[in-house]
């Protein structure tokens, strides 16, 4: 069994919308996240894993 994690983190600043500059898109942060291996400790089972179960 192995347990994973991930984390991202994007910022992007303010962003002109239009080209006359019409209006902006203000400063964001973005937070993605992974665990893998979750399934295993849990006990989460994926039916169509096995044959002939997702049919």
């Amino acid at each position: 069994m192995s347990l994973g994690f991930g984390l991202g983190l994007t910022y992007t600043g303010e962003v002109d919308a239009r080209l006359p500059n019409t209006f902006e898109i203000p400063s964001y942060l973005k937070v993605d996240a992974i665990l893998q291996g979750l399934r295993e400790i849990v006990g989460w089972e994926n039916p169509c894993a096995k044959p002939n179960k997702c049919r």
